[in-house]
């Protein structure tokens, strides 16, 4: 009697990965408003990266970086249209109008003090001192998110070679922003697009799969058939 195969191992079970909730309006509204109180010029994602994705792991870095693309191509300030589209995905529509007031207001406040001493006190010598060396910083922040923004989504040569020719047809060939975010984006678009891999081809109707199991000639023959006595 030929010796019986050894039972296949069972397969060991995965757990579920653990659903992410979404973040409570009152959260969101801190949340975005610590960002509004604390971040300043162009360098606003950084705060946003920080505190949505390694802060309160509310999003992934893929995530927050496809958000951010989208605000990027809609008319409008872009940070605005950030905290629309960021929070509208965590809470929906309150999340959306909860989100833009809260980042707005904590620094529309603020310029509303500032205007009110600046024109009552008329000018200040120092002053002019002092927003030259915010500049500075405000543009320092704007560089350090290109390049963070860069390192994330130009990690392959097609991306790298998108932002280059961005970057040169702006600053060299002087484009306006909206014609190389339209040719670009359609380039990128294209180039990004599914290959069809999961699409059959000609020819593979009759083509075992690669992961397919294969099954012994002496195994199969010796199976014992439906009704058949051993």
């Amino acid at each position: 009697m030929p010796a019986s195969e050894p039972p296949a191992p069972e397969p060991i079970p995965v757990a579920p990965a653990p659903e992410r909730r979404p973040p409570g309006l009152w959260a969101l509204t801190r949340a975005f408003g610590t960002v509004g109180a604390t971040s300043m010029g162009g360098g606003r994602f950084t705060f946003f990266y920080q505190e949505f994705v390694r802060r309160r792991r509310w999003l992934t870095e893929p995530e927050i970086l496809e958000v951010f693309g989208v605000s990027q191509i809609l008319p409008g300030p872009n940070i605005g249209n950030f905290a629309v589209v960021l929070g509208q995905r965590l809470r929906g529509v309150r999340g959306a109008l909860l989100a833009l007031l809260a980042l707005l207001l904590p620094g529309a406040v603020m310029m509303l003090v500032l205007s009110i001493l600046y024109f009552s006190r008329g000018e200040v010598p120092a002053l002019a001192s002092i927003l030259r060396g915010v500049a500075a910083a405000a543009a320092g922040m704007t560089l350090a998110t290109a390049l963070q923004i860069g390192y994330s989504m130009a990690r392959s040569v097609r991306g790298v070679v998108i932002a280059l020719l961005a970057a040169g047809g702006i600053v060299f060939l002087h484009l306006p922003i909206v014609l190389a975010i339209l040719v670009l984006g359609a380039i990128g678009i294209f180039l990004s697009r599914p290959r069809g891999e999961g699409r059959p081809r000609i020819g593979d109707a009759g083509r075992k799969h690669p992961d397919a199991a294969e099954i012994p000639p002496a195994a199969a023959d010796g199976a014992a058939q439906p009704g058949e006595s051993e």
